[in-house]
């Protein structure tokens, strides 16, 4: 379905019939405690919206060394901020006496 898109709207139609994680011709994933509070519920609907216009560019383009390039940058901002707010010393460890 999604190679005969031959437009934006067409091809996230596509892309949300056939995804794997939340498509919408697939039965709705069990509740877990941020959706049934609704603390997460707008990115992720943002990113279901963004994600299939995102990956058509990408792979219309031709910009694999841009994504590769792109996920290895997210991968290190996740990181420095992980080392940044984490403890020196892990208080399960050095309570424990080791």
């Amino acid at each position: 379905m999604a190679e005969s898109a031959t437009d934006i709207a067409t091809l996230a139609f596509a892309v949300r019939c056939t995804d794997g994680r939340r498509g919408a011709l697939r039965a709705p994933p069990a509740a877990t405690p941020g959706h049934r509070h609704g603390a997460t519920q707008p990115p992720i609907v943002v990113t279901d919206i963004v994600t299939p216009v995102l990956a058509g560019v990408i792979f219309g383009q031709s910009l694999y060394g841009a994504w590769i390039g792109a996920v290895v940058a997210i991968a290190l901002v996740g990181a420095v901020i992980a080392r940044s707010l984490l403890p020196a010393i892990d208080p399960e460890t050095s309570a424990a006496g080791g």
